[in-house]
């Protein structure tokens, strides 16, 4: 676990990338899905602008978070998440929230014992203690 492993942070979170292939409908797309352990928001001080984040279990099991840009191109029509879903690696994800449209594109949560930097390549992101 990556939290209580350094005196200058107050929490720590990590991202990792794989490269995927993503249905939505009849289309497939080759590119890169982001992996994050489910503090990530709240340490880079985030909040999604619809739906929710992945809870500090990882959130469950089949669930995805996208970007607003990805939001409005896959489902341009939709107003809610309701139904909404795509295929990762052939296997089906509920569409749980949206983020804002500058912060990456597919989000899916890191089992929070793989949040290792040691043996996943990827980033850490950290928030500050105050002092």
């Amino acid at each position: 676990m990556l939290r209580g492993e350094t005196h200058f942070a107050a929490d720590l979170a990590f991202v990792t990338s794989q490269f995927s292939t993503v249905s939505v409908g009849n289309r497939d797309y080759s590119m890169v899905v982001q992996v994050a352990t489910p503090n990530y928001l709240d340490v880079i001080g985030v909040k999604p602008i619809l739906g929710r984040w992945f809870d500090s279990t990882a959130g469950p099991a089949g669930a995805v978070v996208l970007s607003q840009g990805t939001w409005r191109f896959w489902f341009p029509k939709q107003t809610s998440l309701e139904g909404a879903s795509i295929r990762i690696n052939d296997r089906t994800y509920s569409v749980v929230g949206v983020l804002p449209a500058e912060i990456g594109s597919v989000w899916l949560a890191a089992p929070v014992e793989r949040a290792d930097t040691s043996r996943f390549g990827g980033q850490t992101y950290a928030r500050l203690k105050r002092e």
